[in-house]
């Protein structure tokens, strides 16, 4: 049955809607404000009372099931599940990190098909590294360790097929939400010019210092 769960109102208008699927997929209603138009609904499946349909951007006021959804924008939240990985995973995320870092190592004029993987079997630790698993299927990686300011966030991949689907935003939410990170100072490095450095400072990641090559970010976590 699908589950339909209002979470806060905005006059009449919910402000929070989340709806369950059947077979798990979860949509979040997120209203954003009342002089944006409703920019895109992500049609993943039509479901039987036509609760959802593809919308264009335009101005759009749309009434389902006797709740009105104004100017609101859908998200769909992704089936993500992490585990632990184990030693035998070291040379599958090696070659997902020189696939992932190709682009950017290339165009800093870095890039070495032996040493970009080297590098990631002499610091992969399998006891503080998580392997990111998207509906079952293995799509990327994320390390954080203990270290003398804090924690160390490393080996941060998301497979280059699936990029762009949140999959990053909702990974670090989760691994800045765990007891390793809680009340410590996190602290990461990132490729100049790499996209994913604003991703890390929509979560408040600061810039330390940088070079020519990388860029070392960190962001000092509450304990709640």
């Amino acid at each position: 049955m699908t589950k339909i769960e209002k979470r806060k109102t905005w006059g009449i208008i919910p402000n929070g809607i989340s709806i369950t699927m059947e077979d798990g997929l979860v949509f979040k209603f997120v209203v954003w404000n009342r002089s944006k138009i409703i920019r895109e609904i992500i049609r993943a499946k039509k479901m039987d009372n036509e609760l959802m349909q593809k919308c264009v951007s335009g101005n759009t006021y749309t009434k389902k099931q006797g709740f009105g959804v104004m100017n609101t924008e859908v998200v769909l939240m992704n089936q993500l599940t992490m585990h632990q990985a184990v030693q035998e995973d070291v040379e599958r995320l090696a070659d997902l990190r020189a696939l992932v870092l190709y682009d950017d190592l290339t165009r800093l004029g870095r890039y070495d098909e032996v040493k970009v993987r080297e590098r990631f079997r002499n610091t992969f630790d399998p006891i503080y590294t998580w392997i990111i698993q998207l509906e079952g299927t293995p799509v990327g990686c994320v390390s954080l360790k203990p270290a003398a300011e804090g924690a160390l966030l490393e080996h941060f991949y998301i497979h280059p097929d699936v990029q762009g689907r949140r999959i990053g935003t909702e990974v670090l939410q989760k691994l800045l939400e765990k007891d390793e990170a809680r009340g410590k100072r996190v602290i990461l490095n990132v490729l100049q010019g790499s996209r994913a450095k604003h991703l890390y400072e929509r979560f408040g990641f600061v810039v330390d210092r940088e070079d020519e090559v990388d860029v070392f970010m960190s962001v000092q976590l509450t304990e709640n």
